[in-house]
């Protein structure tokens, strides 16, 4: 009996320095995977304001990090400034690469949500951050106001660090359209709502209901697949887990089940 994903064609969405490892895994499991990357990530424009904050780093009680990209980039910065990250804080950390990524910069973590998802990560914190608490978060300019909003109602005072943007990927699009046109996708990856909302930009104008009626969508956790069912689209993958190994797991449940 072949794998459950032995020949699907699954689109990943993801920015290009991050699709390396999803493309290996949907490999190892028989599918093909096709990398269009909707997605970018930049660095600021202007460091003026970071650099201020990192001057006083040493404050702060807790250092809040809810995404890869955001430890890449907040190291970047530090080493640019020539500051070391200081012992004395304590870290919180969305998802098992986030917290991987922060073990490579000998970084001890010590809150991680059971679920991958900022409300489970601030429901563990309401038992740990106190009143009047520093909290530094660094984070993309469109990460949610959750988890922010949260702590400052627990008594928190939060510096919400914009580290790195994330911006349309214009590159692909004539690529994406061709894929989909030709009915050349079985399914469509989101790893964020950031690739929700730009894939169905890059699609703007293209009539894409015509073309996406055969297509699966696989999301990666509750807070993405709320983004696609704004474009009327009703997921139809998602784990319990909300990582990239869980989704590929989902996948082949769902294949497995609807042969």
């Amino acid at each position: 009996m072949g794998r459950p994903l032995e020949g699907k064609r699954i689109l990943v969405t993801r920015a290009a320095g991050q699709a390396e490892t999803f493309s290996r895994e949907i490999k190892e499991r028989g599918g093909e995977p096709i990398e269009v990357p909707v997605i970018a990530f930049r660095p600021p424009e202007d460091y003026t304001e970071i650099k201020k904050v990192l001057g006083r780093l040493g404050e702060y009680r807790w250092v809040i990090f809810t995404s890869a990209n955001g430890v890449r980039f907040f190291f970047e910065a530090l080493g640019k400034a020539g500051l070391k990250f200081p012992e004395g804080s304590r870290v919180a950390a969305v998802g098992k690469k986030t917290w991987r990524i922060l073990r490579e910069f000998d970084v001890k973590v010590d809150v991680i949500p059971n679920e991958f998802i900022a409300e489970d990560l601030l429901k563990q914190l309401a038992a740990e951050v106190q009143h009047g608490d520093m909290i530094l978060m660094p984070r993309g300019n469109l990460a949610r106001s959750k988890l922010p909003d949260g702590l400052v109602e627990l008594g928190a005072v939060v510096e919400d660090l914009t580290i790195y943007r994330t911006v349309m990927n214009w590159t692909y699009r004539e690529k994406l359209l061709a894929l989909l046109v030709s009915g050349q996708v079985d399914i469509v990856t989101f790893t964020s709502s950031s690739t929700v909302d730009n894939f169905f930009k890059l699609l703007e104008g293209a009539n894409e209901k015509e073309f996406l009626h055969h297509v699966k969508f696989a999301c990666i956790g509750p807070v993405t697949a709320k983004t696609a069912r704004k474009y009327s689209i009703k997921p139809d993958i998602m784990p319990g887990e909300y990582s990239i190994s869980g989704l590929l797991d989902a996948m082949e449940r769902y294949y497995s089940k609807n042969v």
